[in-house]
């Protein structure tokens, strides 16, 4: 039976906790992203790095430092996973029992990402915490070696996360103008990193029940396995409804997003307090997601977030999955 599962957000409360999220930055892109997360002031969010740079962990008040001295450069992914074996209990203690959802972010072209982070997912899950992967995998002309190691790290994610979104460097590199410098790039990949990270803590953060709103967000993600995450923005008042409707048929229409039809998707739904967002809005958009998306679609979620500032400009966030993992990993995101 075809589930929808819709959030009743018409009057948002100021409440700024984000109810035992734990995000777990690791290694370089990691705490780019925990900073970025950290100067936006996310209160009740706790940002925890994890690197082997310790001048990374500095300015945060719980950290997971590996290994005995700075060794960020050429670390092999089993390096990485040894020392993080050796800090589980530092890593228990991060997973205390106020910890309900983990949200793991990084690159992992990066060795201290494809060691470290199947480790710690697996110790969220065995004490029955919903645990998401937000990560980017590298350019394929980093080399043979690196690509294997980061697809490794990928598919050992996906055995022990919930739910991982992948992003890919080439595919992002398609879609960004060619004049960028090196540094604009990657600050573009850590904000998309970021952006994806932020889905969870965004969605509870005016949460007055947030433990029935976890445990809807695990009816969506939990063992979800690889996901695809995508960001749409509809500018101007006039039919914005039907220009929402027309940009998810351009985007979804004629390709194949997912290995498998959509099982799952989550729809955030950022809008402007002082434009009214109504019933009718929601309910095409979501029907023009299932027709060009998941016809099938067992569970849906729904979750309307005011944003000051947007004015006209709807954004819609969208986070599909097959519920299963594919045998061939087709990490290559839409963005």
């Amino acid at each position: 039976m075809e589930e929808t599962v819709l959030s009743s957000q018409d009057a948002l409360p100021t409440v700024s906790n984000c109810y035992g999220v734990k995000m777990i930055g690791i290694g370089g892109a990691g705490c780019s992203v925990l900073k970025k997360m950290a100067d936006q002031a996310y209160t009740g969010l706790h940002l925890i790095p994890c690197h082997t740079d310790f001048t990374q962990l500095v300015t945060f008040p719980q950290a997971i430092p590996l290994g005995m001295r700075d060794l960020g450069l050429g670390l092999t992914a089993e390096q990485a996973r040894q020392w993080t074996l050796d800090q589980q209990a530092v890593i228990s203690s991060v997973l205390n029992p106020e910890t309900k959802i983990v949200i793991l972010v990084g690159g992992l072209g990066d060795g201290t990402v494809a060691g470290a982070a199947p480790v710690i997912a697996e110790m969220a899950r065995q004490r029955g915490l919903l645990v998401v992967a937000c990560v980017m995998m590298p350019f394929a002309s980093e080399g043979y070696e690196t690509m294997q190691m980061a697809e490794r790290g990928l598919k050992q994610l996906t055995q022990s996360c919930d739910s991982v979104v992948a992003f890919s460097l080439d595919k992002l590199a398609e879609n960004l103008n060619d004049d960028l410098s090196i540094a604009e790039f990657y600050a573009a990949a850590d904000e998309l990193l970021c952006q994806t990270a932020r889905i969870v803590p965004d969605i509870l953060k005016p949460s007055e029940t947030p433990d029935s709103d976890i445990q809807e967000l695990k009816t969506v993600l939990e063992a979800s396995g690889l996901a695809f995450y995508t960001q749409l923005s509809i500018k101007g008042s006039q039919q914005r409804l039907e220009a929402s409707v027309a940009k998810i048929k351009q985007t979804f229409g004629n390709q194949r997003t997912l290995p498998h039809e959509a099982q799952r998707i989550l729809l955030v739904v950022q809008y402007d307090p002082l434009q009214a967002l109504n019933t009718h809005e929601i309910r095409n958009i979501i029907q023009a997601l299932k027709q060009t998306l998941g016809r099938r679609a067992a569970v849906f979620k729904v979750a309307p977030l005011a944003s000051e500032g947007l004015g006209s400009e709807l954004r819609l966030g969208i986070l599909s999955s097959s519920g299963r993992t594919p045998e061939v990993l087709e990490w290559a995101n839409t963005y």
